[in-house]
């Protein structure tokens, strides 16, 4: 299951690959089959449920990658998300059977008493798990094509020294120590700027897109002298830069002096990929006289710079998915429907064409995404075309919107802005953002109201076909009319 990773253009997140056969041939991290075991326990039992769609999910990637237009990352992601779902709804039970071994029924019993009602909790929790691997693919800033693995270093004792000199202008010196804390082999070196140039005068255009250029004339020192030094996982490397012994000194340098950590990054089998890629950033106060200070360390994340490491970023990463999805943990977030905050029944229509809002609108015979095409609402109480609102404290205009007729929550998929009923109603989580909503009145239209989602900040309007995304500005919103039932 391909998740974000390195790639050309620098860290992107954390990227995936094919796991430990004991658990799954393709969910989780290829590159560390502990990483993979920690992945699946966190989907247990779901992630043999799932492994077929991972191995379809690395299929659309590898077609994607292609770059040829039949598919796209966003649209792999989708079809991720849907096929998960499909078999939590129609093959949950084959996963929790009772026909395992007696440690997995005690454990899935378990499970079952501390949810609530057997079905919709079952549903409730495969559920779960499938938005949390859903997740992990599209949360993370992933890269298509980006590099597989789980590439980190973190830096420790950086500072910097200034040395007097007698007969001369004073030296500057950094020192510092490398640690690979990812699951991969890297080769690493350090380099000295010039005053004024940084990350921007490392990165050259290339064949592989964005690289950086091992020779260039605005570093001042460089560690080592020859190749790379070669870092195993969990090993370190300890050195220094300086201005000693060549024609530069501290004149040359800012009041910031600027060390960069690189790394050569290659694939699981070997091959090379990404040369010199800048992972951490040293930037340190010059001292004004002889003496040393600290320097402050940033790594490379995205499309900026974090003051935390990849493999940090990581765990907090995987203590945010074990805790909302309940496993491994006994907390939950508040409920969504709770009575206090109901305020009605209600529907949306568009005035063009007098179409309500509902679910199950497509011809493939899904009923999950959301379509201005409804004709008319029956029966308020239990119908495509209405939803229960519940307000969200603290939210002005905050909205949860539950279809009535199956108890689904209206979601927005990131990628694409598609609004949703993705998941069964007890899977609704209060601290889950792609769920909540705000209604924005219209000014002089009593009734006249538009939708934003309040994860994104955008707002719906009525796509070609009809389908309803989350990808508007204010200003291109559809200003759909609500009516209250109840």
């Amino acid at each position: 299951m391909l998740v974000g990773g390195l790639g050309a253009q620098g860290l992107q997140g954390i990227r995936p690959a094919v796991a430990s056969p004991a658990w799954s041939s393709y969910c989780g991290p290829e590159s560390s089959p502990g990483g993979s075991v920690i992945w699946n326990g966190l989907l247990y039992p779901w992630s043999r449920l799932f492994d077929s769609s991972c191995q379809t999910h690395d299929a659309n990637y590898v077609l994607a990658n292609k770059g040829d237009g039949t598919m796209t990352q966003a649209r792999a992601d989708s079809i991720f998300l849907a096929d998960m779902q499909r078999k939590c709804n129609q093959q949950w039970k084959s996963v929790v059977g009772l026909n395992g071994t007696a440690g997995e029924i005690a454990s899935t019993v378990a499970q079952i008493l501390s949810l609530g009602t057997f079905e919709p909790a079952m549903e409730a929790w495969c559920s779960s798990a499938a938005q949390s691997n859903y997740l992990m693919v599209t949360t993370l800033g992933e890269d298509v094509g980006a590099v597989r693995g789980f590439p980190s270093i973190s830096i420790t004792q950086a500072t910097i020294r200034r040395i007097y000199n007698r007969f001369s202008d004073d030296e500057i010196e950094v020192a510092f120590t490398v640690s690979n804390n990812g699951n991969v082999n890297i080769e690493v070196d350090a380099v000295l700027m010039q005053r004024g140039k940084g990350y921007r005068d490392l990165v050259k255009p290339g064949l592989l897109g964005s690289i950086s250029n091992a020779f260039n004339s605005d570093i001042i020192d460089g560690v080592p002298n020859t190749h790379e030094v070669d870092l195993r996982s969990g090993q370190q490397w300890s050195n220094k830069v300086t201005t000693d012994g060549f024609w530069a000194s501290q004149e040359n340098l800012g009041s910031n002096v600027d060390v960069f950590i690189r790394a050569d990054l290659y694939n699981p089998g070997g091959n090379f990929k990404s040369p010199f890629v800048p992972m951490a950033w040293l930037r340190c106060p010059k001292p004004s006289r002889s003496g040393s200070a600290a320097c402050i360390v940033q790594y490379r994340f995205g499309d900026g710079w974090s003051s935390e490491s990849v493999r940090q970023k990581a765990n907090q990463w995987l203590a945010h998915v074990r805790s909302s999805s309940g496993v491994g943990s006994g907390s939950r977030s508040l409920p969504c429907n709770d009575r206090p905050s109901f305020v009605g029944v209600w529907s949306f229509r568009n005035p063009a064409d007098n179409k309500f809002a509902r679910g199950g609108v497509t011809a493939e015979g899904r009923n999950d995404v959301v379509g201005a095409l409804g004709t008319e609402v029956n029966n308020p109480q239990k119908a495509w075309e209405t939803f229960r609102l519940y307000s969200i404290p603290g939210a002005d205009g905050g909205r949860r919107i539950q279809n009535t007729i199956d108890g689904r929550w209206l979601e927005a998929i990131n990628s694409t802005g598609t609004l949703t009923l993705p998941t069964s109603a007890a899977t609704c989580r209060s601290d889950n953002k792609g769920m909540q909503w705000r209604i924005v009145s219209t000014e002089g239209r009593t009734g006249v109201f538009k939708l934003q989602s309040l994860n994104t900040n955008r707002f719906v309007r009525i796509a070609p076909g009809g389908l309803l995304k989350a990808d508007a500005s204010q200003a291109q919103a559809t200003e759909f009319i609500w009516q209250k039932y109840e």
